[in-house]
């Protein structure tokens, strides 16, 4: 699915400083490097992470190396209205 080449839209949220969702993109993915599930377990070094939200990290042109939410990427224009 985020195999190179591939375009994507992502969206942003900051409910901390109020700022309204917006969409960034088309980005182009260069490469992908992990997928991190959601959910609680334990790490190598021996703490608990309890992830909200399924996580990506990709390379991406432009933008470099991201870690995305993967509920926040799409793969078409989600348009103006995002609320």
């Amino acid at each position: 699915m985020l195999a190179p080449g591939r375009r994507i839209w992502h969206i942003v949220h900051d409910r901390d400083y109020g700022i309204k969702p917006f969409k960034v993109g088309p980005k182009i993915i260069v490469g992908k490097l992990r997928f991190h599930p959601a959910g609680k377990y334990k790490h190598e070094s021996g703490h608990w992470i309890d992830r909200k939200k399924s996580l990506i990290q990709v390379y991406t042109d432009p933008g470099g190396f991201q870690t995305l939410a993967a509920a926040d990427i799409h793969f078409k224009d989600p348009g103006a209205n995002l609320e």
